[in-house]
């Protein structure tokens, strides 16, 4: 990582720790912008990647968000990318890596109440689960996933789309 990114980093842990002092203005809430937009920026080029096919990328990039997101605290954030991960050893043919990071990532996300990232990882399940030939089990995640997006109005959609 950087030294700016870094910087970033450190100015982001302490005003999300609650250490406001008077040294911690503008400089520093412009820090953590800074260090929030590089986790989305690799989230984002991660799923790119991913839709394209190029796993190795993509695992890298969500890799990195994952880091960047811990390190800011962001536990929604580095749920996400975790899932992602295991999406992609899912396509690399690794599933006990995916399914043990699918499952930390679902604990996360059902602690934490994020009903459209649970959802999605429900979904991820799923396409594990198919990928192994397990019908009855991604069939479950399937229509877990989908009850919740019907739940939140949503129409089941990949969890991968970059909109």
């Amino acid at each position: 990582m950087h030294a700016a990114a870094r910087r970033d980093l450190s100015s982001a842990r302490r005003v999300r720790s609650g250490h406001r002092s008077s040294h911690l203005g503008t400089r520093h809430l412009q820090a953590v912008r800074r260090a929030d937009l590089r986790c989305t920026m690799h989230q984002s080029i991660g799923k790119i990647q991913f839709n394209q096919g190029n796993l190795s990328a993509a695992g890298s990039d969500f890799q990195s968000a994952l880091s960047e997101f811990e390190a800011l605290g962001e536990q929604v954030g580095a749920a996400q990318c975790t899932r992602m991960l295991g999406a992609v050893r899912r396509c690399q043919g690794d599933y006990d890596s995916a399914k043990t990071l699918l499952t930390a990532a679902l604990e996360a996300l059902t602690r934490l109440g994020s009903r459209l990232d649970l959802a999605n990882c429900h979904w991820s399940f799923g396409q594990l689960y198919r990928d192994q030939g397990r019908t009855r089990e991604a069939l479950a995640s399937f229509e877990s996933a989908r009850d919740i997006y019907e739940a939140l109005g949503r129409q089941a959609t990949s969890p991968f789309a970059t909109r």
